[in-house]
């Protein structure tokens, strides 16, 4: 279970620091850029921000595993901190079920998304940028996501069910 774990935790990583590095430095590049014709030379990039779009679905979908691992999403501690290692475990199952069941069925959504965009060769208007590729990614992403909420279930189940008091 370690094993997989820490391949799912370095393939999180990875995919972080793909979207952190290369595709935000992209996404920055691409709108100073474009700031900059459109403003200063009145010459904009047509397709920037159809591109800018898909860099952040990217960027968004790739980092979302990565920031469960880290905890660095919004919680509400108030009550949390008051319970006792038992008590943390139950609401971390009932989080871990519950973003595990939207985050699935969205993942699922994501897959069918994927089928239907290939079928109907689906492209973005103005850039004519083909949308499968970018629903791949998303999958991946949610995928990821997944796999680290049942990481995270499986966990807090042991805690929830250890018989010995923590402490």
């Amino acid at each position: 279970m370690t094993q997989i774990a820490s391949v799912i935790g370095r393939a999180t990583k990875i995919l972080n620091w793909f979207g952190v590095t290369i595709i935000l430095t992209l996404l920055m590049v691409l709108v100073a850029v474009n700031v900059v014709m459109r403003y200063g030379l009145n010459l904009p990039i047509i397709w920037a921000e159809d591109v800018v779009g898909l860099m952040l679905i990217t960027l968004i979908f790739f980092a979302l595993s990565h920031c469960w691992i880290e905890d660095g999403h919004v919680r509400m501690t108030l009550l949390y901190d008051r319970l006792s290692g038992r008590g943390r475990a139950v609401l971390d199952v009932l989080a871990a079920g519950v973003g595990l069941f939207f985050w699935g069925v969205l993942f699922y959504q994501s897959l069918l998304d994927v089928s239907s965009a290939m079928k109907l060769h689906e492209i973005l208007d103005v850039s004519g940028i083909i949308l499968w590729p970018f629903r791949i990614v998303l999958s991946v992403g949610l995928l990821m996501l997944n796999l680290q909420f049942i990481l995270s279930l499986i966990d807090a189940l042991t805690k929830m069910l250890r018989k010995e008091p923590e402490v």
